[in-house]
């Protein structure tokens, strides 16, 4: 049921992961929509999904933000065996694409962690791609950590360390974060995916919100920050959303130390820390090397029209 009201009742009073919390959905609006849908059976909330959409050109797409960790589904299974569960999934699922269809979406193309079960999506036309993204399943001992890191993550974060390099927090502000980044990326002739205007509404809400931060590295006396970090958490995951360091700092080690400090940060407030991609073969073995899990989620897709099958095709031809 398509009831954007009754989602943000019933979020307040549950745990929910940041993406699919009213107030993130709020931030990553900027140009777009987004519906609460709630599932019920004899008054009993079973199943919640929140689902961003935009509208260009005359197709309306349904898709996981930029800078959004997932399109989580939520599932009620308190009251339920682990026998009955697929089959309450695979119903949420059903009920997620008529509500879609009744929002007249043209192409849905959504990150999803929900059980990494390909078959409850299948059954119901949406298509799959098995992805994945880099996890420390356990935060607690950040100085046990280090000692299970890959031996070069641990003597490039001791190097780093030794120089005295100093951790500050929301000393930068989103939009100087933002600027930073945007000059990095121009030096490679390159562009940031997303517009400053974005970027700085979602981290202030964030930090609003007790649920972010910029982190950053200093030398000692240099008021420039080396390397910094967009981190934000929920009572489960901390996500390093966003992260640059400057080229001329590469082989300082304080890239590698950025992600310590923010995993020290984060281990006495959240349970497991998300690196928050990993599908680059190069990005995803230096993430490796921080004791962390291989972890998968999927790609789901599908086509509601044939507008929306024209921008499939589009979107598979600029990705290839």
């Amino acid at each position: 049921m398509i009831n954007k009201d009754r989602y943000i009742e019933l979020a307040a009073n549950l745990d929910l992961p940041i993406s699919m919390q009213p107030w993130w959905m709020d931030a990553t609006s900027i140009g777009k929509h987004w519906e609460g849908l709630v599932f019920e059976d004899h008054g009993k909330v079973i199943g919640m999904a929140a689902i961003h959409w935009m509208e260009k050109y005359g197709i309306k797409m349904a898709a996981t933000p930029l800078l959004t960790p997932m399109t989580p589904i939520w599932i009620n299974s308190d009251d339920i065996n682990m026998s009955d569960t697929k089959a309450r999934k695979e119903y949420v699922i059903k009920e997620i694409d008529n509500d879609l269809k009744l929002l007249n979406i043209d192409i849905l193309k959504i990150k999803t962690g929900l059980a990494a079960d390909a078959s409850i999506f299948n059954t119901n036309g949406i298509k799959t791609t098995p992805r994945h993204t880099y996890v420390i399943n356990d935060i607690s001992s950040p100085d046990r950590l280090i000692e299970q890191y890959h031996k070069m993550k641990s003597r490039n974060i001791r190097k780093a360390i030794n120089a005295g390099y100093e951790l500050h927090e929301n000393t930068i502000s989103a939009d100087e974060y933002y600027e930073i980044y945007k000059g990095i990326m121009a030096e490679r002739n390159e562009t940031v995916a997303y517009s400053s205007d974005y970027f700085t509404h979602l981290a202030n809400e964030a930090i609003a919100h007790g649920q972010g931060t910029i982190l950053s590295l200093n030398r000692p006396g240099d008021s420039n920050p080396e390397t910094a970090m967009l981190c934000v958490w929920d009572n489960t995951n901390a996500y390093a959303l966003a992260y640059w360091t400057r080229p001329e700092a590469r082989n300082t080690g304080s890239s590698s130390l950025i992600f310590h400090r923010a995993i020290e940060k984060m281990s006495g407030t959240t349970k497991h820390f998300d690196f928050e991609g990993g599908m680059n073969k190069n990005v995803g073995e230096s993430y490796s090397r921080f004791a962390s899990t291989e972890t998968p989620y999927l790609m789901a897709e599908k086509s509601y029209s044939t507008k929306g099958m024209l921008a499939h095709l589009l979107l598979k031809a600029k990705t290839e």
